[in-house]
């Protein structure tokens, strides 16, 4: 396009800058040279132009703050997506359909994503091999069904079938070389399996206890509007527990809700609470979601808490740990079942239904600046169930104690300091004994 028309222009992408300046040199410069080009490389600004036509290509790494804003206030003819199946998925849609959809889309130009099939079901998954987005024209490049290199690929396989016969259930062998999407689970950030955390039959009991764990989003809106004005998405995610039954917690629904006002969440919020008697709500108490906490407590009596977010990583291993032992369960709880009534038996034949189960499934830890992992996207789903898993352990095993009195922490205190002096007697006591 750059050769072939005036004033294109174009953007290349990859994850980290310094990978996408030596990514495009590389495929760049051997083409100069062959083709005899006439351009120049601004080394500090990552632009090549072609001086005969005066395009350029920007070169972007997506580890860069300042991208984002550079993509986004420019019009593009082309931007090429490099590596595409190692960005994180929030990351890959954000930059493809809302930074450079609309400057492309008013020049009528294309954006191109590449990559081999990753170890993550990820945007660039969805596009290429789930074909969740029909607007997407898919083509496949070195997999065995293009035949220009066809040959070259089968040959490059049977000499490495002949060195290890056991390379063809590799996985990085099923992705690189038979274009199939296979994932690591060594990435997962919670691994579920459903013959171990599957719940096919759960009976509702008078003793149960319930948690409510809230992920919230918004729309846009002014920047003086109240929590009234504003509109909310949220993940609802509801688990169970009854320790003198079994050892479980267990996830019942798990759910992603378009914007709504904060008077409909009230009303689904009041519903919840009439149908799980003993609910308590958890929810993230973001910066901007504390004014929406404090109406849904002050004005609509909603008894909801701010959830704990400290220390995530431990959690989310205590939730893997969990999940390893068979204590974590997943139930699919059909919304046609109503109100399910104390001892009534209920069953969920299709517990890989659960859209908290589908996002476990694809939910990796990402690949952030120098190989660090950094967290990967969607997550709602996955933030609520931590925060109503949270909530649960305070309380699970225990009922809530009241406060101590004035007269029972001086208490303590005294106890204390009478066993503190104690200890120090008796240590004396030793010295002067070895001392004599």
């Amino acid at each position: 396009m750059c050769l072939s028309r005036e004033r294109a222009r174009c953007c290349y992408i990859a994850q980290q800058k310094t990978n996408a300046k030596r990514l495009f040199l590389e495929a760049m410069l051997p083409l100069a040279e062959k083709y005899g080009w006439d351009y120049d490389w601004h080394a500090v600004d990552l632009v090549w132009t072609f001086r005969e036509t005066g395009s350029y290509v920007q070169v972007c790494g997506m580890d860069d703050p300042r991208t984002i804003r550079l993509l986004r206030g420019f019009k593009w003819d082309r931007a090429h997506i490099d590596e595409a199946q190692d960005f994180i998925y929030g990351d890959l849609q954000n930059l493809t359909m809302r930074v450079l959809g609309p400057g492309v889309a008013e020049r009528r130009g294309q954006i191109v994503m590449a990559g081999t099939p990753g170890d993550a079901e990820n945007f660039f998954w969805e596009v290429v091999a789930a074909r969740r987005h029909h607007d997407w024209l898919v083509e496949h490049g070195k997999f065995l069904e293009n035949p220009h290199t066809r040959g070259a690929l089968l040959e490059e396989i049977e000499g490495l079938i002949r060195a290890n016969p056991g390379v063809i259930h590799e996985p990085w062998f099923q992705r690189e070389y038979l274009g199939r999407w296979i994932a690591d689970s060594r990435l997962a950030e919670v691994e579920v399996d459903l013959e171990r955390n599957g719940l096919r039959e759960w009976t509702r009991e008078g003793d149960d206890r319930f948690d409510l764990g809230i992920d919230w989003g918004w729309t846009a809106a002014p920047a003086v509007a109240s929590s009234a004005e504003r509109k909310y998405s949220a993940a609802y995610v509801l688990g169970t527990w009854n320790p003198r039954r079994y050892p479980w917690f267990v996830y019942l629904q798990a759910r992603l809700l378009e914007p709504m006002f904060i008077h409909e969440h009230v009303a689904l919020l009041r519903e919840m609470l009439a149908r799980w008697p003993g609910l308590r709500i958890f929810g993230d108490p973001a910066a901007e979601a504390g004014p929406l906490h404090d109406d849904l407590r002050n004005i609509f009596g909603i008894p909801i808490e701010d959830a704990e977010k400290r220390d995530k990583r431990y959690h989310i291993e205590r939730l893997n740990s969990e999940s390893s032992q068979g204590h974590l369960k997943l139930f699919h709880l059909d919304e046609a079942d109503g109100e399910p009534a104390v001892g009534r038996v209920l069953h969920s034949p299709h517990p890989e239904h659960h859209p908290l189960f589908r996002q476990w499934r694809s939910l990796v830890w990402g690949k952030g600046p120098g190989g660090k992992r950094v967290e990967g996207s969607p997550r709602h789903l996955h933030d609520g169930a931590l925060y109503a898993r949270r909530g649960a352990y305070l309380y699970a095993y225990r009922e809530p104690q009241p406060p101590e009195t004035p007269e029972q922490r001086d208490a303590k205190i005294s106890a204390h300091m009478r066993e503190t002096r104690l200890l120090h007697m008796r240590k004396n006591q030793r010295r002067a004994h070895h001392g004599r």
